[in-house]
């Protein structure tokens, strides 16, 4: 039976669902967990002049695998002798040559992890889906808090977040969207620490999940109007925030699934506004969406989906379309 490997720790539930699920798709699940590299294990990749690239390791089983799947969740774990000035380095060093696999074992990666990398910058996606036909809110992205104060004071309130999300916050810290107002601009002078991403505040009926896989969308619509905490963000949760399965319009389908692929996407999950009109308008793209609140929520078979793409993926030859 050919192998799917998973990229994440067996106790993340996402990891657990669709090692669960791959057998039904003629598919068997191997977990490398990267927190056992390298302190705990090895790895060893030998090319030659007359040899193509041979792996040994001890982190898990390859042989017979066709695909990974790819998180971030949870980097690789250090040795306790790595001395602290090094850590960084040392880093850096095991994520590249862990990562190094997906070349050596020649097997495709979903999402392959430096399309999910490069996907993370929020203007490309905007540019994407603009390109794409779908409605974007007007954005600057700016450390200038001169051009920061105009744009707010034009449009009389703005939606503001970091360009890079949470990255870079310690353990579960998130940085979460902030509406901002002419009367909240005496603190505009601190943008000139780090750029901020300011976008005309779109008015809200409710907002949308709509979670790619292939050339399938999967939508949620969050009632998140309905409750004070989360009317600017979401994922400030609620307890009685309510979701509904929807099916987005045919144009918004197509561009999401474009958008996806643009930014080199096998799945993502994209985050729209449904304003008070009826309107779609995109927001951003995420490369590791988690997927199983949306399930819990609504019952929408997501992971189902993507194990079906894992399979597909696996049957087909480097750089064929993957995704009927």
């Amino acid at each position: 039976m050919p192998a799917a490997l998973l990229l994440g720790r067996s106790r993340d539930p996402h990891v657990a669902a669709l090692a669960k699920e791959l057998p039904r798709h003629g598919m068997e699940p191997r977990i490398l967990d990267p927190r056992r590299f390298p302190g705990r294990t090895t790895l060893s990749i030998h090319l030659g002049p007359d040899h193509g690239p041979k792996v040994e390791t001890d982190l898990a089983d390859l042989d017979d695998v066709r695909v990974g799947w790819f998180s971030s969740r949870d980097g690789v774990n250090l040795s306790a002798q790595t001395a602290p000035s090094a850590r960084r380095f040392a880093r850096a060093a095991a994520t590249a040559g862990l990562l190094s696999l997906r070349q050596a074992h020649r097997f495709t990666w979903v999402n392959d992890p430096w399309a999910a990398g490069r996907s993370s910058d929020k203007t490309l996606q905007l540019i994407h889906a603009r390109d794409r036909g779908l409605a974007v809110p007007e954005t600057l992205l700016t450390n200038d808090p001169v051009a920061f104060t105009a744009f707010v004071r034009a449009k009389g309130q703005a939606a503001v977040k970091s360009p890079s999300g949470s990255t870079g916050l310690p353990g579960q810290l998130r940085v979460l969207t902030q509406r901002v107002t002419a009367a909240d601009l005496a603190d505009a002078e601190s943008v000139r620490l780090a750029p901020v991403l300011a976008q005309d505040y779109v008015a809200k009926r409710t907002e949308v999940r709509a979670t790619v896989v292939g050339s399938q969308v999967l939508a949620v619509e969050i009632h998140s109007q309905d409750h004070a905490d989360t009317r600017i963000d979401w994922r400030r949760y609620h307890p009685g925030l309510r979701y509904d399965r929807i099916e987005l319009p045919a144009a918004v389908r197509r561009g999401c699934v474009a958008v996806a692929r643009d930014c080199g996407l096998a799945y993502s999950g994209i985050d729209l506004v449904r304003t008070p009109d009826d309107e779609y308008v995109f927001l951003e793209a995420n490369s590791e969406p988690a997927w199983l609140w949306v399930e819990d929520e609504t019952g929408l078979p997501i992971t189902r989906r993507i194990a079906a793409l894992l399979a597909r993926t696996a049957k087909a030859k480097p750089g064929k379309e993957r995704d009927h």
